[in-house]
């Protein structure tokens, strides 16, 4: 029987295959996905407040360069179509061209995540053309407190 013998896979077939498929079969994947749960929360958070306007998601290719400065924990971005969540900000060394770098923990909304340098990180927000980076609204305007009244 050739490929093109075999039935066309419909949505059925392929729910079915999914639901048969098991999501992880090591306990490392498991952890993963535990991990991930207590991300999940404040991903969906950001995503509604992004919906709202509380947050906003400002190009990153309009910047001359996302700064390292700017790559911070609890930060968030989107590059490459996902929310990235810098979880974790480890110890800044310096590379062999003596610049400084540091690994990062970025959680993904996609439920993966990624143990990588910043300066790594920084350039793939810098590629992608359609790279974000979402306020913070704890870092309002300067005055917003303030009434017009003085």
């Amino acid at each position: 029987m050739t490929d093109s013998a075999q039935p066309p896979i419909t949505d059925e077939a392929a729910a079915e295959a999914a639901d048969a498929t098991p999501v992880s079969d090591t306990p490392e994947l498991d952890a993963l996905r535990e991990d991930f749960e207590k991300f999940k929360p404040l991903l969906q958070r950001v995503k509604g407040e992004l919906k709202s306007g509380v947050r906003q998601a400002r190009p990153l290719h309009k910047m001359d360069e996302i700064k390292l400065a700017e790559i911070q924990k609890d930060q968030f971005f989107i590059v490459g179509g996902q929310m990235a969540y810098v979880a974790e900000v480890g110890k800044e060394f310096r590379t062999g061209y003596d610049r400084r770098d540091s690994r990062l923990r970025v959680i993904y909304d996609n439920g993966t995540e990624s143990n990588l340098l910043m300066r790594s990180f920084q350039r793939s927000l810098y590629r992608d053309e359609a790279g974000r980076l979402i306020t913070n609204p704890n870092l309002g305007p300067l005055f917003a407190g303030e009434t017009s009244d003085g």
